[in-house]
């Protein structure tokens, strides 16, 4: 993922990996809850529903943004959750700038 995009960009995925305690990457093929919390520049937080990349072996997840979501020039916060009958996992959190044209 790039760490730079520009107001009103879209068409393009953020990706997201969960990694277990020693950094390696943890199934989530049976989570029944997928979510990305982006954070914008105001705190102020939207979760929207991921999909897999693959089926879940991989431990990815991504969210494809839509034409009008980055709306705020500054810099964002973004992790992902799952959860699971027997889970609830976070990825680490990170950032990216979005910039005015």
């Amino acid at each position: 993922m790039s760490n730079v995009f520009y107001l009103q960009d879209s068409g393009f995925y953020v990706e997201l990996d969960i990694l277990d305690e020693n950094g390696n990457t943890f199934p989530i093929a049976d989570a029944t809850t997928k979510k990305i919390c982006f954070v914008k520049p105001n705190d102020s937080e939207n979760y929207v529903d991921a999909d897999f990349v693959t089926n879940g072996s991989d431990g990815k997840i991504r969210y494809l943004i839509p034409a009008g979501f980055l709306d705020t020039v500054g810099r964002w916060k973004v992790f992902a959750k799952v959860i699971s009958n027997t889970y609830n996992r976070y990825s680490s959190k990170s950032w990216f700038e979005v910039k005015a044209r």
